[in-house]
């Protein structure tokens, strides 16, 4: 209540409104050359900030003064909630990304707060997309998209079906979905060695303790499974958006006696819809995937693999790139050598005669079935050689892992080739990436090469490969 902070959050909420739109240029892009853009569109951005002006309304309805009231519920119904009535959107789709779940959530989150009154017209529609969201989740409760990105669009659908709960009593049915509790597991088990294991556009950050996860578990699963503990990063701070600071600071967060331990022996789960293995002991962790290069947020990344080890990355996926027109415009550039990190040349998989992994969804693996500690894919027909084998099998040891290649084409010459952010280095042939040692059965040169690209931001990123050259007669072990 002192006036001096009350002057200086009407200022912020002020220059908001005044903003022309909220919607981040990219998003609503209709005509590159001409610099057209549709207003109307509604996007991360724009549904986040309504969604953030109606609940600083309803947090500070007794301090804020009526014409910045005013203001503010002006430029959410014109900017948001007219244009959600009168049209629909991309992200309305029946096998939601988290851009359903966010948007929808958001704009969900905007009616109940600010506009209650309309809420029942679209009441439908909004759950609508919350169970579109979770219908575009596997199953087995794998989300394509990436751990990171289950994390932002699960999370604004815990946040709608919270505020949902708070002004009607009631918890959406959805919320009641065995999906959620699979999500919740494969999000606990995506993290090894404490980083996310990297696929598609995965953002490569460090772990976050999503208070979100303790709300949802604490509400609707508080016998199915404890959390995870997350001492390997420090306790991170809550998160600062306001629900959930008061939702939690209401009901408690766990205590760390409460939480499940760290693993320290032998842990494997495979995901069969997804082609997902992951293992994890006390000196490394491992994660392989098949798939197809047409998923969500994909990458051309059949068969590729990751380690880690004393939170390092030692055989790694880079994930996003600088987000460009051309990185969601223009496959020619996002799969070739333009665009480092979308491409099969950035990850730890074959090329053959100098030729990468194709984009589109016939372009996957044959996955074999796995056991406790290997997994193995037959990624041929990723390079379009559909009536050919190019098997892949990844063993997991105590100590090592065992990589073996076998390809039955003729006349060809292939490149083995992995990824890796730590600087290699060779002794007489055999490379060694931190305390790890990476050698083959055959007595060939790698080659080691330093690229730099442009990472999530704009940022200049490093990344090391390196290649073994052989002839296709050969097979290859590695270790």
């Amino acid at each position: 209540h002192d006036d001096k902070y009350v002057d200086d959050l009407e200022n912020v909420l002020c220059a908001i409104c005044d903003e022309f739109t909220w919607i981040w240029p990219a998003h609503c892009l209709k005509n590159k050359d001409g610099g057209e853009f549709d207003y109307t569109e509604i996007d991360l951005y724009s549904s986040q900030t309504a969604f953030y002006l109606s609940e600083t309304l309803l947090i500070f309805d007794e301090i804020l003064s009526a014409d910045i009231k005013y203001r503010i519920k002006i430029s959410i119904k014109e900017k948001i909630i007219d244009n959600f009535e009168n049209r629909t959107f991309w992200w309305e789709t029946p096998l939601g990304t988290n851009w359903t779940s966010v948007c929808g959530g958001s704009v969900g989150i905007a009616y109940l707060y600010a506009f209650p009154e309309r809420f029942d017209a679209v009441k439908d529609r909004i759950f609508t997309l919350m169970e579109d969201y979770l219908r575009g989740i596997h199953d087995d409760g794998v989300c394509e998209e990436g751990p990171s990105y289950f994390a932002y669009g699960f999370g604004f659908l815990c946040l709608f079906a919270e505020a949902y709960q708070q002004k009607t009593g009631e918890m959406p049915k959805f919320m009641r979905s065995r999906k959620i509790e699979n999500s919740l597991n494969y999000y606990q088990n995506s993290i090894l060695g404490g980083k996310y294991i990297q696929i598609g556009d995965q953002l490569s950050v460090d772990v976050k303790d999503y208070p979100v996860y303790e709300l949802v578990i604490k509400k609707m699963f508080p016998s199915e499974f404890l959390l995870p503990s997350y001492d390997f990063i420090e306790q991170c701070p809550i998160d600062s958006k306001p629900l959930l600071t008061r939702i939690l600071n209401g009901i408690g967060r766990y205590d760390n006696e409460k939480r499940r331990e760290n693993r320290n022996k032998d842990f494997s789960a495979y995901y069969d819809k997804s082609e997902i293995f992951l293992f994890g002991n006390e000196n490394y962790a491992f994660s392989a995937k098949g798939g197809n290069n047409h998923e969500m947020h994909n990458h051309n990344d059949v068969g590729a693999f990751c380690v880690i080890r004393n939170g390092k990355k030692i055989i790694s996926d880079y994930g996003l790139g600088e987000y460009t027109w051309e990185y969601f415009n223009d496959p020619v550039a996002r799969y070739g050598e333009k665009i480092f990190v979308c491409g099969s040349l950035s990850h730890s998989v074959p090329i053959i005669d100098g030729e990468y992994q194709k984009f589109g969804y016939e372009y996957k693996a044959d996955y074999i079935n796995p056991d406790k500690n290997s997994v193995e894919f037959n990624i041929a027909k990723a390079y379009g050689l559909f009536n050919e084998r190019l098997c892949v099998k990844y063993t997991c040891g105590f100590d090592k892992i065992k990589i073996s290649y076998a390809f039955d084409g003729t006349d060809r010459q292939l490149t083995f080739r992995f990824l890796s952010d730590c600087e290699p280095e060779n002794k007489n042939g055999t490379v060694f990436i931190e305390d790890m040692r990476l050698s083959c059965n055959q007595n060939d040169k790698p080659i080691i090469r330093k690229h730099t690209f442009k990472g999530y931001g704009g940022k200049t990123a490093f990344a090391y490969t390196i290649d073994f050259v052989f002839d296709a007669s050969k097979i290859l072990d590695v270790e």
